[in-house]
């Protein structure tokens, strides 16, 4: 297929910390657009107005007339819709739909991997196992970009395919960055659709540069993400949405689960301090007690040491890709007691020496 550029104007990713009405918009837009799918294909929208608690009808919600909705609301109904249409497409292309335990399997094989490379390798398989119920996940890379491929194997293009396929390239954006508690830039998204399919859906203007007609679709991001750590596991899936370049962020920072303010508390005190706090300073910080913190991070999967060791290891990384520092500088910077200490936790990490993944590393740049 011929290569376009669908031509919008946007900021990049990577230069603008998103836009929120931009992305409120978006968002919206790609609900009611679902909505008036699911309409069309399966049937009555009311009893998934019920069950979500949507503060709307169902003329008001096919009319597009959702601004007053928050947008975390609306992506909340849109998921249960979601899933029926994907498996509506699914059976008339003669597959069996996803089942209820299948995106549990996907995120568990993501979050036992080291780094991210490894969390897509593993997302691969597991594609594979499930019996392409999901599709076809694959990875490529060309000089320093890499381009997460996702085929959904229809049978025959379509409004609602390219809508499904739009929804899954947005979620995999987002539960890779979740992965590596970072935001992922997105350099590019890739539709395999024509222009009349996807211009069918009378969305805004993108965050990021988007193709169409791409013979592939999927995103691309810098290659050198694939060697960062993976710094959440399978039990913390809280708040993966918030990590899209579609979602709205602007109370980002005051919306966040307990997990992501400490671990930015920690990390900012390793950077500028050398040292991380102790566990009753964080406490302090929060304004809340030790009881209340320690069920907190309990209830979203992880404690103070896993997030003190997700710092240590990021920084860490960030330190031997970009700098010249000795590994015992480095060592220090990270606040361990010495050098063979900080071996001794690099390799149960990466499963390799410091001096080795710093010969093959590729600086990444400023972040």
């Amino acid at each position: 297929m011929r290569v376009s550029e669908y031509s919008v104007s946007y900021e990049t990713l990577e230069n603008d910390p998103m836009d929120g009405n931009l992305n409120s918009d978006l968002s919206r837009q790609l609900s009611v657009k679902m909505a008036q799918i699911y309409a069309e294909t399966v049937g009555s929208l009311e009893p998934l107005i019920r069950q979500s608690g949507l503060d709307c009808s169902e003329a008001d919600l096919l009319a597009g007339n959702v601004n007053r909705l928050a947008t975390e609301a609306l992506r909340r109904f849109s998921v249960p819709l979601i899933s029926r249409i994907a498996a509506v497409l699914n059976r008339a292309d003669g597959r069996d739909p996803m089942g209820a335990t299948d995106w549990s399997v996907v995120l568990y094989c993501l979050g036992g991997a080291r780094t991210l490379r490894e969390a897509i390798s593993r997302c691969m398989e597991c594609f594979e196992a499930i019996s392409l119920r999901m599709g076809r996940m694959s990875l490529r890379t060309r000089s320093d970009t890499a381009m997460l491929q996702l085929d959904s194997l229809r049978a025959a293009p379509s409004v609602a395919g390219c809508a499904i396929d739009l929804h899954g390239v947005i979620n995999f954006h987002g539960i890779l960055g979740w992965l590596i508690a970072d935001r992922l830039p997105a350099t590019t998204i890739a539709l395999d659709y024509d222009r009349s399919l996807f211009a069918a859906m009378a969305l805004p203007n993108w965050p990021v540069p988007l193709l169409l007609e791409a013979g592939w679709t999927g995103f691309a991001f810098p290659a050198a993400y694939l060697d960062y750590p993976v710094a959440r596991t399978g039990g913390e899936v809280v708040d993966w949405p918030r990590h899209s370049f579609l979602f709205d962020v602007e109370n980002l920072e005051q919306a966040g689960a307990f997990a992501d303010q400490v671990r930015r508390l920690a990390y900012r005190s390793l950077c500028e301090h050398s040292r991380l706090p102790s566990f009753e300073q964080v406490v302090r910080s929060l304004r809340t007690s030790t009881a209340t913190l320690r069920r907190r991070l309990a209830d979203e999967g992880t404690s103070y040491r896993s997030l003190k060791i997700s710092c240590r290891r990021e920084l860490g990384l960030e330190l031997l890709r970009s700098t010249t520092l000795t590994i015992e500088q480095i060592s220090d910077r990270l606040s361990f007691c010495d050098s063979d200490a900080f071996r001794r936790s690099f390799r149960e990490w990466m499963g390799t020496s410091p001096s080795r993944y710093r010969q093959g590393a590729k600086p990444i740049g400023n972040r």
